[in-house]
C-alpha cells in the first residue's frame, strides 16, 4: 500500500518528464531538419591571368585545367585576364574577384610573387595559391609541375633528331623556372648526343609575339635546326614550320602543324587543380604545403611524337620517363655550370630547394646570345 500511495503522489512528476524529454526530441529533430535545408554558402574560385584564355597556350592550358576541376566539384569560376605582374594590376584584379564572393583565388603566373605580396595580406580571409615559389603570406602556398622533367625528354628527342647539333631555345625571363628548364634540356640533349648544344635567346617578355618570332628566326639564320621555347605563345613554333625546321612545342599542339613538330610538353593542370580543390574542400587550403607534382603523379607530359622521330629514340624516351616513377631524377650526378664549377657531385642530387630558389646558373653547353 505504501509504494501504491508514492507511486500516486510521483505520477505527476514522472509525466512532466516524460512529456518534457518528448518536447526536448522533437525540438532536436526540427532544429536538424532546419540545418539540413539551409542552402550552404556556393564555393567560388578566382583565377587570374596574365594573357588571354583562348591563347592557345599558357593562360589556355591553365584555364581549361582550373575550369575542368571546378567543373568536376561543382564549383563556381570567375577569371580577369590581361593582369600585368605588377602590384597594381594584380590589386585590381583581386579586388573585383573577390567582390564576387570568391574563398580561393589562384595567381596562374610566375610573376606574382614578392611583388604582390601586399596584395595577398590585405585579403587575410582568401587563400591565394601562385605559381611563384615566393609564398611568405600566411594565407598563399605555391603550386607547379615538374616540367624540367619533361625538358629532359624533350632534350633526349631534339640531341637524337639534331644534324647541326645546335638547338634552338626561345625563352621568355632569367628567372630560375626558366634556367631549370633550359639545363634539363641541355643534359637531356646531351644523353644521347654529347656534342649537342643549346642556344638561347630571351625575348624579356612571357607575351610578346613579334619578340618571340625576331628570337626564333635569328636562331635559324644561327644554325639551329631544332626550336623549343618557354613562353606563353607558340610562335617559335610558326616560325619553325615556315622554315621547314624541327620544332618541340610547349602547352600547344595544333593539328595543322607538320610531322616537324616532334612533340610537346604539356601540363594535365586538371589534375593538379584537382589535388588542389580536393584537400581544399575536405578542411581548407593546405597553406604548409607545396605542390610541386611530376610524371609520377601525370601532371606533366611529353605528348604527340611524331612519327620523324626515330623508334629507338623514342623507344629511349619512353623508358626513361618510367623511370622517373621509381625515383630517377634529371639533376643526379656529377653536373658542372658553363663556367666550369662542379654545381652537383658525382654522388649527389640536386635538392627541391635547390632547383626551386638556387638554379641562376646554366649547364656547361648552353650558350646565351644577347643583342
Amino acid at each position: 500500500m505504501i509504494q501504491k500511495e508514492k507511486l500516486r503522489d510521483n505520477i505527476w512528476t514522472i509525466l512532466f518528464f516524460l512529456l518534457l524529454l518528448v518536447l526536448t526530441s522533437v525540438m532536436v529533430l526540427l532544429i536538424n531538419t532546419l540545418r539540413r535545408k539551409e542552402p550552404q554558402k556556393a564555393i567560388i574560385v578566382g583565377g587570374v591571368f596574365i594573357g588571354s584564355i583562348e591563347d592557345d597556350g599558357w593562360n589556355e592550358s591553365h584555364y581549361s585545367g582550373l575550369k575542368a576541376a571546378c567543373d568536376t566539384y561543382g564549383i563556381e569560376l570567375r577569371t580577369v585576364e590581361y593582369v600585368n605582374e605588377t602590384k597594381e594590376s594584380c590589386e585590381l584584379a583581386v579586388e573585383k574577384i573577390a567582390g564576387e564572393g570568391a574563398s580561393v583565388i589562384f595567381l596562374t603566373s610566375d610573376g606574382f610573387g614578392d611583388n604582390v605580396k601586399e596584395v595577398i595580406e590585405a585579403y587575410p580571409d582568401i587563400y591565394f595559391y601562385t605559381i611563384s615559389p615566393e609564398s611568405e603570406p600566411k594565407n598563399a602556398t605555391t603550386y607547379y609541375g615538374r616540367m624540367y622533367q619533361m625538358r629532359y625528354l624533350s632534350g633526349m628527342i631534339a640531341g637524337g633528331m639534331t644534324q647541326s647539333n645546335i638547338l634552338g631555345y626561345v625563352a621568355a625571363m632569367d628567372n630560375q623556372q626558366v634556367d631549370r628548364g633550359i639545363n634539363a634540356y641541355l643534359l637531356g640533349a646531351r644523353s644521347v648526343n654529347p656534342d649537342a648544344r643549346v642556344r638561347v635567346r630571351f625575348t624579356g617578355a612571357w607575351y610578346d609575339t613579334e619578340k618571340e618570332k625576331e628570337q626564333a628566326q635569328a636562331l635559324i639564320d644561327e644554325g639551329a635546326d631544332v626550336l623549343t621555347h618557354h613562353s606563353s605563345t607558340p610562335e617559335t613554333i610558326r616560325v619553325a614550320e615556315a622554315n621547314g625546321v624541327k620544332s618541340i612545342g610547349y602547352n600547344c599542339v595544333d593539328p595543322q602543324f607538320s610531322d616537324r613538330f616532334l612533340a610537346s610538353l604539356v601540363f594535365h593542370w586538371d589534375v593538379l587543380y584537382k589535388y588542389i580543390l580536393q584537400d581544399y574542400l575536405k578542411g581548407g587550403a593546405q597553406i604548409d604545403v607545396s605542390y610541386w607534382r611530376g610524371a609520377s603523379e601525370d601532371v606533366v607530359a611529353v605528348e604527340d611524337i611524331s612519327p620523324l622521330v626515330e623508334v629507338d629514340i623514342a623507344s629511349d624516351v619512353r623508358k626513361v620517363r618510367k623511370s622517373f616513377d621509381n625515383g630517377f631524377d634529371v639533376f643526379l650526378g656529377e653536373i658542372k655550370s658553363s663556367d666550369g664549377v662542379v654545381m652537383c657531385r658525382e654522388d649527389e642530387r640536386i635538392s627541391d630547394e635547390g632547383l626551386l630558389f638556387g638554379m641562376d646558373w646554366f649547364v656547361e653547353g648552353v650558350e646565351i646570345e644577347t643583342e
